[in-house]
C-alpha cells in the first residue's frame, strides 16, 4: 500500500501517530545525559608587580 494513500484516507490516525512520535521524542531528549558540555572553569591571569607606580 502507498503511505500517502493511507495517510489521506485516515487523517486522525496520522495525527495520533505524529503526536505519539513527538511525545516519545521529547521524553527521549529529556532523559539523555549531558555529556557534551562538561564543567569548564574560566582561565584567570594574575599579574603582580612590586614596583611602585608601575603598570603591569
Amino acid at each position: 500500500m502507498n503511505l500517502t494513500r493511507i495517510s489521506t484516507q485516515n487523517p486522525a490516525g496520522t495525527l495520533v501517530s505524529l503526536l505519539l512520535i513527538a511525545i516519545f521524542g521529547m521524553l527521549a531528549i529529556a532523559k539523555l545525559p549531558i555529556q557534551l558540555l562538561p564543567d569548564i572553569q574560566r582561565p584567570q591571569i594574575s599579574v603582580y608587580n612590586n614596583w611602585r607606580s608601575a603598570s603591569p
